[in-house]
């Protein structure tokens, strides 16, 4: 299991580059991240921006909505990630695929609780494999969605 994670960490440095991180987080926000991260530290960062502005999104049209109806539930979204186990409920990886196509994965299809249960990271992990297998050009989920719950241990 150690190898298959070095390679999975290889692989992540070699598709993603500081330059693309910055200039996404510069998208997001107004600042530019600090120098000297490391590529987990600023894939984090970046998870942690784009669930930043979901939630500013989801307020911002939750104000727009002037329809008169019952307004939706807000999601509970997760503060700062500070390492790579806080992905593994699965909730900020389907977030991350929400906000940049909601029309392919609606934020409402993730479930989020304070106390996560184990099938309820599993559904979100679920959801993120299956938006992976149906709409990109190469399979990069290797595991199973009860692996990567399981890796936060």
């Amino acid at each position: 299991m150690a190898v298959i994670e070095a390679l999975m960490t290889l692989y992540a440095k070699e598709i993603t580059s500081g330059d693309r991180i910055h200039a996404a987080i510069s998208r997001l926000t107004s600042g530019t991240p600090p120098p000297g991260l490391s590529s987990e530290q600023l894939l984090l960062l970046w998870v942690s921006h784009v669930m930043a502005a979901l939630k500013h999104r989801l307020q911002h049209n939750a104000a727009l909505d002037d329809s008169g109806q019952k307004p939706q539930r807000m999601p509970d979204i997760p503060a700062p990630i500070q390492d790579i186990t806080g992905l593994c409920d699965g909730v900020c990886l389907a977030y991350l695929i929400a906000f940049y196509c909601p029309k392919l994965m609606p934020w409402q299809q993730v479930r989020i609780s304070y106390l996560p249960t184990v099938e309820d990271s599993i559904h979100n992990v679920l959801l993120v494999m299956n938006f992976a297998q149906h709409h990109l050009p190469f399979s990069v989920f290797h595991l199973m969605p009860e692996d990567v719950t399981y890796m936060r241990g």
